[in-house]
């Protein structure tokens, strides 16, 4: 394949997920997509929207917004999820694109030599008139809206697991070998460098593999369902069980009941609740005993309003099955109840005592008596600092200045 760039327009409507990331840096399955076609090649560069641009470039080892040397490049939209299922553009100076629910043709693929991949570029990503450009229906595993990633990641976690199985990087976990420990199941629990596991764990892979990454620790009495994966340094506290495809990023503490859940990694739910069907954003944070619906009574679509405000309609997913995406630095109560097909935008803030709202905008401080309430951005980010150093990590300026673009635009 020629020089390989992955690219995120900002023009879609995939918020909160893409608030504070490129869509290739969402973990779309046990990696992100950025690791996913790293894993098969080298990625030269990587295109984002210029808001995010110092926020990426201080995340990735990849150039950013810089086209590489070289006569042949090959494009691929971050919304791409994997190549798996999708043919690459074969020829030079031809795209492959589709129609989204937004009624735009979108490009999904491409291929062009310097001259085309400049102005393709300069072009913010549209096609140049001389290129042909032909139309598909979107690939299984294209972001579309955010529920979409509930939809798609199970699918890219087993590929990932699969591939997990042969890259020499995991050892298989002996249960004879581990001080009362069961696994039962005909796939592997496949281990990094470091891992913890408590007595009176138990492992069921007897529908998928787990794979649990280097420095990462299982405490007593937990029970983990594959197919699963769990990240670098993240901890399953007691108790837990962790049901079948949840995917847990890194350095989490995750607890209670979870079944298809993905974290996209430094989160905290170490406490009871159920979560289902849900995305969870780094640096949220659920109290103990916050619960997410994630099936009608009525056993019918769950219809989402993911954009906030008057504008913003409840749409249909195509889904019995779905409970929250819960954006980064998002914190609940103690006690929260999130209805089914909720989506809480970056760094709100649910203390009611009630139903939490179902579409909640970015910085929402949501209580009894000012349901209304907006959280002030200086002492958010005051907050936010101070979590993000019990994990080692600094609020770079980078971080700072596009969470105040986030929370008031006209200002940045």
């Amino acid at each position: 394949m020629s020089g390989l760039i992955l690219f995120d327009t900002g023009d879609h409507r995939l918020a909160p997920l893409t608030d504070l990331r490129a869509g290739f840096e969402l973990r779309t399955g046990g990696l992100t997509t950025l690791e996913r076609y790293a894993s098969g090649g080298a990625v030269d560069a990587v295109f984002v929207p210029q808001r995010i641009a110092a926020l990426v470039a201080e995340r990735i080892g990849t150039p950013v917004n810089t086209l590489s040397d070289g006569d042949a490049f090959t494009f691929v939209s971050g919304r791409l999820t994997t190549p798996a299922g999708f043919d690459m553009p074969d020829k030079i100076n031809t795209a492959i694109a589709t129609v989204g629910r937004s009624g735009r043709a979108v490009i999904m693929a491409a291929r062009f030599d310097r001259d085309h991949a400049d102005r393709f570029v300069r072009g913010r990503f549209a096609a140049p008139a001389d290129v042909h450009v032909h139309m598909v229906d979107p690939p299984a595993r294209w972001l579309d809206r955010p529920y979409d990633l509930i939809r798609i990641y199970p699918a890219n976690l087993d590929d990932d697991l699969a591939a997990m199985q042969s890259d020499g990087r995991h050892h298989i976990l002996d249960a004879s070998h581990l001080n009362a420990v069961t696994i039962v199941g005909r796939h592997p629990v496949m281990a990094g460098d470091r891992v913890t596991v408590h007595p009176q764990v138990v492992f069921d892979t007897s529908a998928g593999p787990i794979a649990i990454e280097d420095g990462a620790e299982v405490r007593s009495m937990s029970v983990i369902v594959g197919p699963s994966y769990i990240g670098r340094g993240s901890v399953v506290t007691n108790h837990a069980h962790i049901r079948a495809h949840t995917v847990i990023g890194p350095m989490c503490k995750v607890g209670g009941e979870v079944n298809t859940a993905l974290f996209q990694g430094y989160a905290n739910k170490a406490h009871g609740g159920y979560l289902g069907d849900s995305f969870v954003g780094e640096w949220a944070n659920l109290g103990a005993a916050t619960v997410t619906s994630n099936l009608k009574n009525t056993y019918g679509e769950v219809r989402m309003q993911c954009d906030p405000g008057p504008d913003g309609d409840a749409e249909p997913t195509g889904m019995t099955h779905l409970g929250s995406i819960i954006g980064d630095h998002v914190k609940t109560a103690i006690g929260a109840r999130l209805l089914t097909g909720s989506c809480i935008h970056t760094g709100a803030m649910l203390a009611g005592s009630g139903y939490a709202p179902k579409c909640a905008p970015p910085f929402a401080f949501v209580t009894d008596d000012a349901p209304g309430a907006r959280y002030d951005i200086d002492r958010f980010l005051a907050v936010a600092d101070t979590v993000m150093q019990r994990r080692d990590i600094q609020l770079t300026d980078a971080m700072r200045a596009v969470l105040r673009h986030l929370h008031t635009p006209e200002t940045a």
